[in-house]
């Protein structure tokens, strides 16, 4: 897998992970501090999940075009 395909693979998890963050940005005031830092914190974490399992089904299918 090269590089730019890795980088294609992780961006909707990236992009997924900054919408999360600056929507947490625009609802903490509403929430509290508490819920914002809990929204842009778990942001993070769902866009990094996202791009991990973006980058394993990329690899899958281009190992099973190999094969």
């Amino acid at each position: 897998m090269s590089a730019n395909e890795l980088i294609v693979a992780a961006l909707p998890g990236f992009i997924l992970g900054c919408i999360l963050f600056f929507a947490g940005g625009l609802v903490g005031p509403i929430l509290g501090s508490g819920g914002q830092d809990v929204l842009q914190g778990s942001s993070f974490f769902i866009g990094l999940i996202w791009a991990v399992i973006s980058i394993r089904r990329r690899k899958g299918r281009a190992r099973r075009a190999t094969d």
